[in-house]
Parts: structure tokens; C-alpha cells; sequence
């Protein structure tokens, strides 16, 4: 199994894949909102192959970082931040940890491009492992419906500190890092 970083090339397996892993509504769901009209952050975008004879190499799974922000309605101010996923493997691939390799790359990946904290709607039971809480994002919101449990939060600087309140949200202008890597 070998991991890359995801090129144009790729899109057209990670979609299949996708739809695959979450049925062809899944542009219905909130988090879709937040990546509308957006573009996820390329050095963030990963894919795992299982090499299968050179050019023929089986797309396993994927995972993508998006350009976020927490606005903080008492203050006015926002933090910059990603939103993890859509992350998926494929069914024949599941089992081998290669959701968890994708996560922790991607988390140490965006912690030396310097983004300190990344947003998801998931399972608890799952991302807690890899440091995700959802012990201060209880009074947050985002657009649309959500479970409150699923909203989860890592934050990798200990000099950041969660809003009480917060509304989850469409970046407002590209990022200053963002912009800076390309």
C-alpha cells in the first residue's frame, strides 16, 4: 500500500469512491455545505493504492482538508480552520488502519503548514483516538442539521482556546497560509 498526495488524475476514482462510501445524496449533507464553492487544501489531499502491476494501481481510500472558520458571534473575530474529511475506503480495503494512517498524516501534515485546528462531523467512538473532542463545540453551530455529538474539534496549539459559542462556516477569505503555500 502506498500513499500519495492527490493529483487531478485521481478525482474521478475518489468521486466513485465516495458515492460508494456514502450513497449519491451525500452532497445533501451539512458538511457539503461548508465546502461549496471552495477548494480543498492540495497539500492536504491524500490517496492510498494498492499497487496492482504498475499503472494499474487500486484506488483503496482518500481522504481532504478544506478552508474553514469558527466565527465567534460575541466577539466578532473567527479562528481559521480545516475541515477533515470526506474521508473513505473502500470496502475490500477496510481493516488494514488505512483510515487512521490518512488522519494522522493529515493532521501532522497540517500542523507543519501551520493549521491548529481541524473541524469534523463524525463518530465519536472513532476520531476520539486520534484527539478529536467534542467537549467544547456543544453550543456551536453550522449550516444546517447536524448531530451535536458528531461536531468534534482538534486543536494541536495548547495556547488556542475553543469559543464557548461558535458558528461553524464557509471561510470568508482565503486563508493567509492558504494563500502563502500556492
Amino acid at each position: 500500500m502506498h500513499i500519495y498526495q492527490t493529483t487531478a488524475a485521481d478525482r474521478p476514482e475518489i468521486e466513485q469512491l465516495l458515492d460508494t462510501a456514502f450513497g449519491l445524496d451525500r452532497h445533501n449533507r451539512t458538511a457539503y455545505r461548508l465546502r461549496d464553492g471552495s477548494t480543498p487544501v492540495e497539500q492536504l489531499c491524500f490517496v492510498a493504492r494498492r499497487e496492482e502491476g504498475g499503472c494499474n494501481a487500486h484506488l483503496c481510500a482518500s481522504i481532504e482538508f478544506w478552508p474553514i472558520e469558527v466565527a465567534c458571534p460575541n466577539t466578532g473575530e473567527s479562528l481559521p480552520a480545516l475541515l477533515l474529511g470526506p474521508i473513505a475506503v473502500a470496502e475490500e480495503c477496510r481493516g488494514l488502519g488505512l483510515g487512521g494512517q490518512l488522519i494522522r498524516l493529515g493532521l501532522e501534515t497540517a500542523e507543519k503548514l501551520g493549521h491548529h485546528l481541524v473541524i469534523l462531523v463524525g463518530d465519536p467512538e472513532y476520531y476520539s483516538r486520534f484527539g478529536f473532542s467534542n467537549a467544547g463545540t456543544g453550543a456551536w453551530t453550522m449550516p444546517g442539521p447536524f448531530e451535536q455529538r458528531r461536531l468534534m474539534a482538534h486543536v494541536s496549539d495548547p495556547a488556542l482556546s475553543l469559543p464557548a459559542e461558535a458558528d461553524v462556516r464557509k471561510a470568508s477569505c482565503v486563508h493567509p497560509r492558504a494563500a502563502a503555500q500556492g
